[in-house]
């Protein structure tokens, strides 16, 4: 899954909050939005995670001046694997106009001791409220393949279709979001470069060293479209920038709290609901 928010192809009101809820599921960053590669997701994807023990986070997602739902993860890590799951859904009195909800899953393998993670699977379920889907990547050697589905949608005149052969640098949405939001140890926390690879689209997170904030970090940066775009929407709004919002558990690792993106809408903003900062 991509973050089509931000592409401009379609004005309409209601299809533009569409669009602005599945984004709202990838920002937990899917990144985006989003453990974050220094380099690539071979060499350093999963610096953000530990290797053993779960997690469990809830976001209220708000953007066009209305609440506009919430985004929960959880993920769960035992003898070096890992298995991360991500829903979004309306709430409130805008689901009974918009009943909108993404579930994404992935499971894979840290590699070396926790410091890099290998995704073996990514599953995504939608239901836009009109439309229902779903679809799925395997991951051979690290390079993503579509086994079902519809995964991703590039734009209709984007200029060459992105080959998943292509991508082994690249992590899945779930587990992007995963590594994203943490738990960090403080010496890893932002100065990162994520690539990410939907099936369809190729994005990238981009992240400066953190600044220092009364209440933990927030990590400065800018969600990069580099494929599977339209010539046009890369020349427009080919990067938006970004801020993460990081706060110390008492174990000393760094989770996500919040968040907030620029977008053609305005800003879509992310808020800590009831996330496991105890640790």
């Amino acid at each position: 899954m991509a973050l089509p928010l931000l592409s401009r192809s379609n004005r309409d009101p209601k299809l533009g909050l569409k669009v602005s809820l599945k984004f709202g599921a990838i920002l937990a960053l899917s990144f985006v939005l989003i453990g974050l590669p220094g380099t690539n997701s071979q060499s350093g994807a999963a610096q953000a995670q530990t290797s053993e023990g779960q997690i469990e986070l809830q976001y209220v997602v708000r953007g066009l001046g209305l609440k506009l739902g919430e985004l929960w993860i959880a993920s769960h890590s035992i003898n070096g694997r890992y298995r991360t799951i991500s829903r979004f859904a309306t709430t409130g009195a805008l689901r009974t106009v918009a009943k909108v909800r993404f579930d994404l899953q992935s499971e894979g393998r840290w590699r070396r001791n926790g410091q890099t993670a290998e995704p073996r699977t990514y599953t995504e379920t939608i239901n836009t409220g009109r439309r229902q889907s779903s679809a799925t990547l395997t991951y051979v050697g690290g390079i993503p393949r579509v086994e079902s589905g519809g995964l991703g949608q590039p734009e209709e005149d984007a200029p060459t279709p992105v080959n998943p052969l292509t991508q082994r640098d690249t992590v899945d949405p779930a587990t992007a979001l995963l590594l994203a939001a943490g738990p960090h140890p403080e010496s890893r926390l932002c100065n990162l470069d994520l690539p990410v690879f939907d099936g369809a689209r190729r994005t990238r997170l981009v992240l400066s060293p953190p600044l220092e904030t009364e209440a933990g970090y927030i990590c400065r940066g800018a969600f990069i479209r580099e494929a599977g775009y339209s010539d046009k929407d890369l020349r427009k709004d080919g990067s938006f920038d970004l801020s993460l919002n990081y706060v110390r558990r008492r174990d000393g690792q760094y989770v996500l709290i919040g968040g907030r993106v620029e977008t053609i809408y305005g800003p879509v903003t992310l808020e800590w609901h009831s996330a496991d900062t105890d640790g």
